[in-house]
């Protein structure tokens, strides 16, 4: 019999009756008495902060357990910007190693035999929970979109770069996005609104496409069908969806492309912390610091011109208009201990740094019926506002 927690939104009086509420979820790595009220545009509203996430006299351990005494030295910019704008910060939530490697230790709400999803495991598993209302995630391949769809809440990736980085982990220099998970698309697009300010004048999405999936095996019934219902929703709101086959100029090279630059930056990034605790470290990591170490600088300089080679013949195919519809997932949440799940389907989309956003829009049905299936929807870069504008009204039903 799957374990289910009740998603009521619970009322935390203080540190310990959360950290009492969160024990079998596990999202947090430290619970907060809540800060002082103030007033703005985020007022009332409850956040976490990913532990990648420099805070200020706060842990950060980065995801790493034996690093559970490391202390931020000063809040990341994204950090200050929600606290400046009234939201309330309740604690720290749990990362796998680094982001990118082995469990994070947290549990899906929605099962609590299965793993929330990571590496923003905590971020989703929180909000989830009803602990948060949002949370900061970071994703370097799928690491906001995959949880927040295996725990049924809204994971929003916005165009690299768009959200400042100053104080978060690096990871790889050119994949790493800030992102946010929140309850609902209206709280994402208020935080947003926060973190990056005012970004009128982007024009507005008028038709959809579904680019049809280019991994090995078929596509879940489920997810095939939660794609096709949201198809169906855009259609009642005017836009006319397509389907439509991505280049193989772009499916057969993107997952190397981005796995090059993902090692290469593990190893640059990390590699005395690597190499001083070898023993300590899951063998998945090592494996990435290992073939990093054979992609020479100018095989480095090869991969960026590939990726952006790769996002040119992306911009061409579809325009400012055009939404993509994706499945955020096509792997039910894995069982704990069997890893954080699959990243294909997330994995191009943050390569090219395009905004994405998760939504849920169904579920695996029989057994499973409590399990979300999420849907990405997918803009060119700079669409954030516009994209958000749809999921919104996606959501609304409207």
């Amino acid at each position: 019999m799957a374990m289910q927690t009740d998603l009521r939104k619970p009322e935390a009086a203080s540190a310990s009756d959360l950290v009492e509420l969160d024990r079998d979820i596990n999202a947090f790595v430290e619970v907060l008495d809540p800060t002082p009220e103030v007033s703005g545009p985020l007022s009332g509203l409850r956040f976490g902060v990913k532990e990648v996430i420099e805070q200020e006299g706060l842990a950060t351990p980065l995801g790493v357990p034996f690093l559970g005494d490391r202390i931020g030295k000063e809040n990341a910019e994204v950090v200050d910007s929600l606290l400046d704008a009234g939201a309330r910060r309740l604690g720290t939530t749990r990362s796998t190693m680094l982001a990118i490697a082995g469990d994070s230790g947290a549990r899906n709400p929605l099962d609590l035999s299965r793993s929330p999803g990571g590496s923003s495991a905590g971020s989703a598993a929180a909000v989830a929970a009803g602990f948060l209302d949002f949370a900061l995630g970071t994703q370097t391949v799928g690491s906001i979109v995959r949880p927040a769809s295996y725990c049924g809440v809204v994971g929003f990736k916005p165009t690299f770069d768009v959200l400042p980085t100053r104080g978060v982990m690096r990871l790889s220099v050119e994949l790493d996005h800030v992102g946010l998970i929140a309850r609902d698309v209206e709280t994402a697009q208020r935080a947003f609104r926060a973190l990056a300010g005012p970004r009128d004048g982007q024009g507005v999405l008028t038709k959809a496409c579904l680019p049809a999936p280019w991994f090995d095996g078929d596509l879940p019934t489920p997810v095939e069908a939660a794609c096709t219902g949201l198809a169906e929703r855009l259609g009642t709101i005017g836009l006319a969806a397509s389907s439509c086959t991505l280049p193989d100029d772009v499916t057969s090279a993107e997952g190397e492309i981005l796995n090059g630059l993902l090692c290469k930056g593990v190893l640059d990034n990390h590699r005395a912390f690597i190499e001083a605790n070898e023993a300590q470290l899951p063998a998945e990591l090592l494996a990435l610091a290992k073939t990093g170490a054979r992609i020479s600088r100018q095989d480095h300089a090869a991969l960026r011109s590939e990726r952006d080679r790769l996002g040119a013949i992306m911009e061409r195919l579809f325009d400012d208009e055009t939404v993509l519809v994706f499945p955020s997932v096509i792997d039910a949440p894995p069982k704990l201990g069997s890893g954080t799940g699959l990243r294909e389907p997330q994995r191009l989309w943050t390569l090219l740094g395009w905004p994405a956003i998760s939504i849920p829009f169904g579920s695996y049905g029989g057994d499973l019926d409590h399990l979300s299936v999420g849907v990405q929807l997918i803009a060119r870069p700079g669409m954030d506002v516009p994209l958000l504008d749809l999921a919104r009204r996606i959501e609304a039903g409207a």
